[in-house]
């Protein structure tokens, strides 16, 4: 009796292609998002001071979109005075770009729909935990 022929198949495995950005360096942004900025820009919700305040914190944002860097520290990066920091911080939360942290002063979070450092499912869990607060 003639023995089973068994024929092997090989799929080619391709290395996945690198991110051209350092790892952990990679922010997605909305366009909707940008929208929203741009008429607060042009409405004067918002100055030159809040944006440049709002470009640091998506810089020091962590995954899930903590802000990392304090106020103090933003303020001495730019070369503003915290008080310039707090009040572009706080124009910042009344046009809905960053909301503050329950329980822990001086801890702020990027808006999601804004901007998201993280995957697509969690971006997913964090826009529906919102819609829901």
């Amino acid at each position: 009796m003639a023995q089973p022929v068994v024929v092997k198949q090989y799929i080619e495995r391709r290395p996945k292609p690198k991110s051209p950005y350092e790892r952990g360096s990679f922010m997605m942004i909305s366009q909707r998002g940008l929208s929203e900025l741009e008429e607060r820009l042009a409405d004067r919700s918002l100055g030159m001071q809040a944006v440049r305040v709002l470009m640091a914190m998506l810089n020091s944002a962590t995954y899930g979109n903590l802000v990392e860097a304090s106020q103090k520290d933003i303020s001495l990066r730019l070369g503003m005075s915290l008080s310039e920091v707090s009040k572009a911080s706080h124009a910042l939360m009344d046009c809905g770009l960053i909301d503050r942290m329950a329980n822990r002063r001086g801890w702020y979070k990027i808006n999601p729909r804004l901007a998201w450092k993280g995957n697509v499912e969690s971006l997913e869990q964090a826009l529906k935990a919102r819609e829901a607060a």
